[in-house]
């Protein structure tokens, strides 16, 4: 059976809902990031730091080793954005994250800033938000 870019970012996005869900009143690790910067107007919905015992079906779907992970879903004017913020647990699994990522997503829904990779999640109907983030976190 043929797997559909769609299909798997709809399973990277389970996944990573799921470990929210796990992680929800839970701290992460000593290694998780922040929430980032986003534009003016931008609320946040949900804020978790998931815990590493959580990680196994994000490492699964996207290839790569993580060594923290944060969800966080904003009202962006009306509309959902999620935004996970991930370390690798080493360049090479940086590599591999973003590789996962990007054979599924636009090539703008991740974002590297320093030892940081931002994946940027949405329906169509917030691409322009999306990309307003993108263009934030690249700087």
């Amino acid at each position: 059976m043929k797997t559909t870019n769609q299909g798997w970012a709809l399973g990277v996005a389970a996944a990573i809902a799921i470990a929210a869900a796990v992680g929800a009143c839970k701290e992460g690790t000593p290694d998780t990031p922040p929430a980032p910067a986003v534009p003016a107007g931008w609320t946040v919905k949900m804020d978790n730091a998931i815990p590493s015992a959580a990680f196994a079906a994000v490492e699964a779907k996207l290839g790569g080793k993580l060594a923290a992970l944060r969800n966080t879903v904003y009202d962006a004017h009306g509309k959902t954005v999620q935004i996970n913020t991930m370390k690798a647990a080493t360049p090479a699994d940086e590599d591999k994250l973003i590789k996962g990522i990007t054979g599924m997503k636009p090539a703008w829904s991740v974002i590297k800033n320093g030892d940081v990779v931002y994946e940027l999640v949405g329906e169509n109907d917030a691409t322009a938000e999306m990309k307003a983030e993108h263009d934030l976190l690249a700087k």
